[in-house]
């Protein structure tokens, strides 16, 4: 994945603005496993712009999850939120990435995140 922006886009869900409850096409355990869990060796760390997950299943092609990572955009809602959640990436370009977005208030933290959509 590539970092395309430094900032998070308007429907984020790691905003405290965003819609309460609405992960796009995620539940919250597995928005908050892919962005908090590391598999050791995996190819396609981190989480994918909801944006580009969008785009590519609209288009409905015959794609695996590894191509649509490949082709995707890393969340840039989902490295502010590891950081205000003190989450230290195992995985170098996530860490890179993570220390070069920094911290935004305006991001949910783990905590904020669960209560915000629904995982009290």
């Amino acid at each position: 994945m590539k970092l395309k922006r430094k900032h998070p886009c308007g429907e984020c869900p790691f905003r405290q603005e965003s819609m309460k409850g609405w992960l796009g096409p995620w539940t919250l355990d597995s928005i908050l496993q892919q962005v908090h869990a590391e598999v050791p060796g995996h190819k396609t760390p981190g989480l994918a712009c909801h944006l580009d997950v969008a785009v590519q299943l609209e288009r409905k092609e015959d794609i695996s999850n590894e191509e649509l990572y490949e082709k995707s955009h890393v969340c840039v809602g989902s490295l502010h939120h590891a950081n205000a959640s003190f989450k230290r990436y195992k995985h170098p370009e996530l860490n890179v990435m993570a220390a070069e977005v920094g911290l935004l208030s305006t991001i949910l933290d783990l905590f904020k995140f669960r209560k915000h959509h629904g995982g009290e």
